[in-house]
């Protein structure tokens, strides 16, 4: 596929991943040293002076918008949990990549509408900036899509800044996609181009990100795509590893999904027995507290867990996905 915009210089060219430790995520809203971050293509420089998003495809009246046009518009805030989707070859894994973020930019909804989205478009697909090999195939664009009916919910965005602060590099400086409730592989960093579509891409990007659609075919050979966030849960205090007193203590950490958690039960003993946990109500997209007050009942060992259930009635499973229970092993001390 042939580069839709000037190719610009990659200040990184490798996988990057940053991990941040389950027990730094303590505020509500993570902080951007705290912020963990993925791009399997490295980081382009983008000159802010420079960029374009392109608006073309099945639209009446394809566009152009600069940085400066873009940040006259009318700015909104949102706050979002915003969650990895893990490797996109080994989704058994849990990689247990989450924050909570308050986002600023543009709401793409009434963009498009001005420009005029033609009756054939269902969805939107979305070019980064960034480009090279990954898993065996070269790109010229980072390239991921929506459906278009995920747009009209109001809440997608074309963000510029990250909690008051503008972009860095490595969170898709200067405006990226942002898409609350779905995987943050689908909220393309570096955006360059959006395009309206019949259908979906034939893409290296789009493919890995795929599910086995077992309720299609039991088989697994038909798939879907990875979009929405499924229900999950860390336990934040205590910590792995930790030890704590023989004493009342609490146990809490944070819940989300692509909707509200409905409620998060609590293990003490590896899974074998669930008590349920004091949950906050929902406020938007953000991720929601639990606790459960606790007293072990005396020193030793004790394998922590949690799960969430939405308000789909969608429930972690035990092990082997990538929202698949957390589990956390603490010592109690006399």
């Amino acid at each position: 596929m042939a580069r839709i915009a000037p190719k610009p210089t990659m200040i990184e060219t490798r996988t990057r991943i940053d991990q941040i430790p389950t027990k730094q995520l303590t505020e509500r809203r993570t902080t951007n040293d705290n912020l963990f971050g993925t791009s399997h293509l490295g980081i382009p420089e983008v000159i802010a002076d420079d960029w374009q998003l392109e608006f073309t495809g099945l639209i009446d009246k394809p566009a152009t918008l600069s940085f400066g046009q873009l940040r006259a518009l009318e700015k909104i805030e949102l706050e979002s949990a915003y969650v990895c989707a893990g490797n996109p070859v080994k989704p058994e894994l849990a990689m247990r990549r989450a924050a909570n973020v308050v986002w600023g930019g543009v709401a793409l909804a009434p963009l498009l509408a001005e420009m005029g989205v033609q009756n054939a478009a269902s969805h939107l697909w979305a070019y980064g900036l960034d480009y090279g090999a990954f898993k065996g195939e070269t790109v010229d664009h980072y390239l991921k899509d929506i459906p278009l009916g995920r747009v009209a919910g109001g809440d997608v965005l074309l963000a510029y800044e990250l909690n008051g602060a503008p972009l860095s590099a490595k969170n898709g400086f200067p405006a990226r996609l942002v898409v609350p409730g779905y995987y943050g592989t689908n909220s393309v960093k570096w955006l360059c181009r959006l395009q309206l579509a019949n259908g979906r891409p034939d893409h290296h990007f789009t493919e890995l990100y795929s599910d086995p659609d077992y309720a299609a075919d039991p088989s697994g050979k038909v798939t879907k795509p990875v979009w929405d966030v499924s229900p999950e849960s860390l336990i934040i205090a205590p910590a792995a590893k930790d030890e704590i007193p023989l004493a009342p203590t609490e146990i809490w950490g944070w819940a989300w999904s692509n909707c509200a958690a409905q409620s998060v039960e609590v293990s003490v003993d590896g899974g074998a027995t669930w008590q349920a946990a004091d949950l906050e109500n929902p406020q938007g997209r953000a991720w929601q507290k639990f606790i459960y007050p606790w007293t072990p009942p005396k020193p030793g060992t004790y394998d922590l867990r949690c799960r969430t259930t939405d308000i789909k009635g969608e429930t972690q499973p035990e092990a082997d996905w990538r929202n698949s229970i957390y589990s956390a092993v603490i010592s109690v001390t006399e």
